[in-house]
């Protein structure tokens, strides 16, 4: 399967356990050692907006964790 990249909005958050939970830009968790990509929870539907489409998978505390949105 062919590798798909992402761009990954500024305004993307997630809960990172690094940071105790807090919110922190997704785009930073590309250059973390725990990052393991983007899980797709609508492949194929383009008109789904990031933080609805996408969660951040985290081999921290694996699980996959949800994207928000801030303005």
């Amino acid at each position: 399967m062919a590798k798909v990249e992402v761009g990954i909005p500024d305004s993307a958050r997630t809960r990172c356990p690094e940071a105790a939970f807090k919110l922190r830009q997704v785009i930073a968790c590309t250059t973390c050692p725990h990052f393991r990509g983007l899980s797709d929870r609508f492949p194929g539907h383009t008109d789904k907006a990031f933080a609805v489409r996408y969660a951040v998978l985290c081999a921290a505390e694996p699980a996959r964790r949800e994207v928000f949105e801030v303005e």
